[in-house]
């Protein structure tokens, strides 16, 4: 929602400065080529790359908690002896390692967004294209992993007993 509310301002901004003919469908980078939509352009793309970090580093915390939990469980169920302790933790710190990971892929993407954002496309297009893959293939890491991890290793922990 942020993304189309902002390329729709940024766009009726250049059309109405003349720095953009109208288009029935206009590209969101063509629309923050020039100031001064290429400021909003950037300033919210800027927040939105900031709430991005924020919700990333949240849903890393929440499932670290998720993780000692699993672990907790997984040590009860096995016995509690110190086989059964020793395993848990094995597979806890693997699933940590995983959302570190998870955690990295989402930072790179905020990186890419903000060179996304900083260099416009008329200006510094293969820094704008790097930025614009960098983010894309970092996104679909990222959901692709948080998918994954959910369905792999957090199945059930909300509701068992």
């Amino acid at each position: 929602a942020v993304v189309s509310t902002q390329s729709t301002g940024t766009y009726f901004l250049d059309v109405f400065y003349q720095k953009t003919s109208p288009a029935w469908l206009p590209m969101i980078s063509d629309t923050g080529n020039y100031p001064p939509a290429s400021m909003v352009f950037s300033l919210n793309a800027g927040l939105s790359a900031l709430l991005v970090g924020i919700i990333a580093l949240a849903v890393y915390q929440f499932y670290e908690a998720c993780i000692k939990v699993q672990k907790l469980k997984e040590i009860r169920r096995e016995g509690g002896d110190a086989a059964a302790e020793e395993l848990a933790e094995k597979r806890a710190n693997k699933r940590s390692v995983y959302n570190a990971m998870l955690l990295f892929s989402a930072s790179i993407s905020v990186i890419g967004l903000v060179a996304l954002a900083a260099f416009q496309l008329n200006h510094a297009y293969k820094i704008h294209a790097a930025g614009f893959l960098i983010l894309s293939v970092n996104s679909y890491v990222y959901f692709g992993g948080l998918t994954q991890f959910s369905n792999k290793w957090l199945t059930g922990i909300m509701f068992e007993n």
